[in-house]
C-alpha cells in the first residue's frame, strides 16, 4: 500500500502541478496551450508509471527488500501482493491527470466524480465484494480493478467532453 501511494503521489504530484497551467491557459482562451498540457501531462504520468509496472511485476522482491526481509513466506506473498494489487497502476495518471484537468476549467461534478471514482466508487466496493468471494485473493484484485475502471471511465468522460469544452474555439473557426 505504500508504494501503491508513492506512486499514486507521483501521478498527483504532476496533475496537481499542471493545474494552474490548465486553468490560467482555458481562461486566456488558449485552448492549444491546454491541449498541449494535458498530453503532455498524460504522457509523463503514463510513461512514468508503466516503468514503475514493469519494475513491480519483474523485480518486486528489491523494493520489498526496502521495507525489511523476513521469511519466504512472507517474500513470496509480497510478491504476489505486488505483482496483482498493482497490475494496473499504469492507468492511474489518466484519472490523475483527467480529474485535475475538469476541475481546473471549472468542471466540478465531472472533477469530483473522476477523483472518487478511483478509491470511493470502485475500489471500496470492490475489496468488500470480492474479499467476500474470494478472500485476501479478491482483495488483491480489486486494486487492478478500481485503477483500470477509473481510468478507463476518466478516458471515456475526455473523449466525451472534449469538443463541448473546447467549443468556444471551433465556434470562432
Amino acid at each position: 500500500m505504500k508504494v501503491s501511494q508513492l506512486i499514486t503521489g507521483i501521478a498527483l504530484g504532476i496533475a496537481t502541478g499542471i493545474q494552474p497551467i490548465f486553468g490560467f491557459n482555458y481562461g486566456s482562451d488558449q485552448y492549444n496551450r491546454v491541449k498541449k498540457t494535458y498530453k503532455l501531462a498524460l504522457t509523463s504520468c503514463t510513461l512514468i508509471l508503466v516503468v514503475a509496472f514493469f519494475i513491480f511485476q519483474f523485480c518486486p522482491e528489491y523494493i520489498i527488500n526496502l521495507f525489511g526481509q523476513e521469511s519466504d513466506l512472507y517474500m513470496e506473498f509480497a510478491v504476489k501482493c505486488f505483482r496483482v494489487y498493482l497490475l494496473a497502476c499504469f492507468i492511474i495518471g489518466a484519472g490523475a491527470v483527467t480529474g485535475i484537468f475538469f476541475q481546473a476549467i471549472g468542471k466540478p461534478v465531472p472533477a469530483a466524480l473522476l477523483t472518487l471514482s478511483r478509491q470511493i466508487i470502485f475500489l471500496i466496493p470492490a475489496m468488500l465484494l470480492f474479499g467476500y468471494l474470494w478472500g485476501v485473493e479478491g482483495i488483491l484484485w480489486a486494486g487492478p480493478v478500481g485503477d483500470g475502471l477509473s481510468g478507463v471511465i476518466s478516458l471515456i468522460t475526455l473523449g466525451v467532453s472534449w469538443k463541448k469544452i473546447f467549443s468556444k474555439e471551433v465556434a470562432e473557426k
